[in-house]
């Protein structure tokens, strides 16, 4: 511990000098200085005082804020991740909003158990001597627009079901916890959940004490939501966006936006041709308004001379044709689901044809060429970020610069599967691999994240590639070089060129490629504001029967505008469907005269339509899943997709609903009593590891909660072999296991069996992600970008 003026090491790996903290740019390479201020949980730092030094590293600003005087060196990290601090892990996905752990706090005596937390890169001017990073939502409540306190309250509705799977949702209800960076919601810390666990209804309890200081315009609407959500009526967090959902379309509606777009792509000084590829084309400038497409994209090819130039061109075509095609603007869906829905749709069918062009031209393993892709596409009041691969999507305000974006690479996998610290897992070797790309595999085995984020202020977007995220450059120059776009003292076009120049000159190992995206928002005037009626049913979209009506209101000649509900009139065809029911039914009564026995037959597969007669359930999708895949344990969460037939590809996994008979080859099925049958519970996790024409294998990556059984009918004097696969690094002294037919046998994962390519439990089965290790189920193989380098 000590009291020496403190020195601000650079932090460009080539240079590392150390400044004082007075300055801007390091003295030596110009470089800008960056500044990690950070919050620190725990016990063991109430002895130091501000201006104090712990460890010769951070320097105390006051009791609970440190600065990181040596941010190029990693912090120090456990050999074993405690349980405490779990959590903060596996919520990695939603690091825009809750805090990520930098390290720990080693105090002088060595013993700590105190956490440094970060929240994105900070302004260098902000004053922290007050004790606190972000001011507390209650003080900024009172002085926010409408749209924000909605948006406010929508951010914390979208985070109830992430932080109640990892036990610490009672974050949300401590008052002090609650902070805000401009329009984003930011936790402070986490707190794990006590007894009783916290109800949904304390949500509405905790709303209803700001209704006093909410706006007149949604006054009326909030007292109405939280009473619903305290009674009950709306029981889950996906009704209560649906209702935020559409109280922000409304206010939202009386805003003008508009957008200006600026791409650049660049070979860099160190590659021979360029496998970056953009839109806009590079070297433009679109400037549009609201209700108009203002599509942004990033691709940053992979396969070097292989076909990483094509592979990104492909995307971005695929891409743009289906916004072209899909997303007329004045036909856009109102439910934001479909629009997340379809911009998967989007980047799928990108994959595809990627994945196509390889097949044809037989490229296997590292030799498919593949891109990543980053996405940007404001609609109405809301800007949707998609992406796959580690480019990246930054967002930046006059509060700060944030990445949107979670890389999928190896590094952040192992964070959100909490099994490091992200500031230790980029030191480990490959732990820049990709985990997933487009064009590497079939579509069955991408997900894609699609987020999307209301806009109510001024921001700016910036799409880039690895060749100017590396080192931390966008850390480094936001401050300096994007910030002043959001003062009106340069713009877009400008920025763009100095960045691509920046990360020529200060990284230079790639190609580089940015599109800059600014969004302006522009208030109503006091009489245009929007007063809210509120709506007891809820509605799975914003039904386009919803309308806002300008009326003059007595007494007052400002004009509100009120929420109301109209109902089209019924339309009644009579004679229509009577005409064909008659047609049906005469020539049903003809084909069974004809061909009596081919009548029975095809009557005879139709499915029931009698609902005793069928066991499946309709499945209820939330709409969080669809804006940002909760990555939030180790066991990855199950697509909502039925899986059909032809989508059984090699190395596809799916989650089945009910319990299923496996058979030990293929020419035995589970409905031959000569066969020993393995019985896979309901809820397992299984991979597709062989497929024939009509069957396919499967391999038990992890059983459902019941007991796994093979049983057989056959005598007990004939012993039959059941083809097992031996665990990753466990030695096994033989490949099968020997089964005593005529009793139950307990199995383990890693067994195989064959089952009907068109079982309709398997077409019933839920499909997801297989790039995390699940059971005896390895994930998929990675994609070392270096090779390209």
């Amino acid at each position: 511990m000590s009291r020496t003026a403190a020195k601000i090491q650079c932090s460009n790996p080539h240079c590392l000098t150390p400044n004082p903290d007075s300055e801007k740019f390091c003295q030596k390479c110009g470089i800008p200085l960056v500044r990690r201020h950070l919050w620190v949980v725990g016990t063991g730092i109430e002895i130091y005082k501000p201006g104090t030094t712990i460890g010769d590293r951070y320097l105390f600003k006051s009791p609970r804020i440190v600065l990181d005087t040596k941010p190029a060196s990693p912090p120090q990290a456990p050999e074993e991740v405690p349980d405490e601090i779990i959590p903060y892990l596996k919520l990695s996905p939603y690091r825009l909003r809750v805090p990520q752990i930098y390290g720990q706090l080693v105090t002088q005596n060595g013993r700590s158990s105190a956490w440094l937390l970060e929240y994105g890169t900070l302004p260098n001017e902000q004053n922290y001597s007050q004790g606190e990073l972000f001011p507390a939502l209650i003080k900024e409540w009172q002085a926010a627009s409408s749209l924000r306190q909605i948006n406010w309250l929508w951010q914390m509705a979208y985070l109830w079901n992430p932080l109640q799977n990892q036990g610490v949702v009672s974050s949300l209800l401590n008052r002090e916890f609650l902070r805000v960076k401009g329009t984003i919601l930011q936790l402070r810390e986490l707190q794990l959940d006590g007894a009783p666990t916290p109800q949904l209804n304390q949500l509405g309890q905790l709303w209803a004490e700001w209704v006093a200081e909410t706006s007149s315009e949604i006054n009326n609407y909030l007292t109405r939501l939280c009473s619903d959500i305290q009674e009950n009526k709306l029981s889950t967090s996906e009704q209560i966006l649906k209702k935020l959902d559409e109280a922000a379309a409304a206010l939202a509606r009386e805003q003008q936006r508009s957008y200006k777009i600026y791409t650049r792509t660049d070979r860099g000084i160190a590659r021979d041709h360029n496998e970056d590829a953009c839109y806009p084309d590079s070297d433009r400038l679109v400037e549009t308004f609201q209700d108009k497409e203002a599509l942004a994209l990033v691709c940053d090819g992979i396969g070097g001379h292989e076909g990483g130039e094509i592979a990104s061109q492909l995307a971005i075509r695929s891409v743009r044709e289906g916004v072209k095609n899909h997303l007329t603007w004045g036909n856009l869906p109102n439910n934001p689901d479909e629009i997340a829905q379809k911009l998967e749709t989007f980047i799928c069918n990108a994959n595809d044809a990627i994945s196509q062009r390889n097949d044809s031209e037989h490229r296997q393993e590292r030799r498919r060429m593949g891109t990543t892709l980053v996405m940007s596409l404001p609609y109405a009041h809301e800007i949707y970020i998609t992406h796959v691969g580690d480019s990246r999507v930054y967002w930046l305000s006059r509060h700060g610069c944030y990445q949107v974006t979670l890389d999928d690479d190896v590094a952040s996998r192992e964070v959100r599967l909490g099994y490091a610290l992200y500031r230790d897992a980029i030191q480990y070797h490959a732990s820049g691999s990709l985990v997933q790309a487009l064009g590497m595999s079939s579509s069955a085995n991408l997900r894609p994240t699609v987020q999307r984020f209301i806009l109510d202020e001024d921001g700016v977007f910036l799409l880039c590639s690895d060749g100017l995220s590396d080192n931390d450059r966008v850390e480094q120059y936001w401050e300096k070089e994007i910030l002043p776009i959001l003062e009106g003292e340069t713009d877009v076009a400008e920025v763009g060129q100095n960045l691509i120049k920046i990360a020529n000159q200060r990284n230079g190992h790639d190609n580089v490629t940015v599109a800059l995206v600014h969004c302006q928002v522009q208030e109503p005037g006091s009489s245009q504001k929007t007063t809210l009626t509120y709506r007891d049913r809820i509605s799975s979209s914003i039904p386009k029967s919803t309308f806002l009506q300008t009326r003059k209101v007595e007494g007052n000649s400002n004009q509100k505008t009120t929420l109301q509900d109209s109902q089209p009139a019924k339309r009644r065809f009579f004679l229509l469907p009577l005409i064909l029911l008659l047609l049906l039914g005469s020539g049903a009564v003809v084909w069974f005269f004809i061909n009596p026995l081919a009548f029975r037959t095809a009557i005879g597969n139709v499915p029931s339509l009698n609902p005793r007669e069928s066991s499946s359930e309709p499945e209820i999708s939330s709409s969080s899943e669809a804006e940002e895949p909760e990555i939030t344990s180790s066991e990855p969460s199950a697509a909502e997709t039925p899986t059909s037939a032809r989508e059984l590809k090699v190395g596809l996994r799916i989650q089945i609903q009910e319990a299923i008979a496996l058979a030990p080859n293929p020419q035995a099925t589970p409905n031959n009593s000569a066969s020993t049958i393995i019985q896979v519970p309901e809820q397992s996790i299984l991979e597709v590891v062989e497929k024939r024409s009509e069957q396919v294998q499967l391999k038990v990556c992890q059983f459902g909660e019941n007991n796994p059984e093979v049983t057989s009918s056959q005598p007990a004097e004939n012993n039959l072999n059941l083809e097992k696969q031996p665990k990753a690094g466990v030695p096994s002294p033989d490949a099968t296991t020997t089964i005593n037919p005529g009793t139950k046998t307990e199995i383990s994962a890693g067994t195989t069996g064959w089952i009907e390519a068109n079982n309709q439990a398997i077409a019933r089965a839920k499909r997801f992600s297989n790039t995390d290790t699940v059971g005896d189920c390895r994930p998929q193989s990675v994609v070392d970008k270096r090779t390209d380098e």
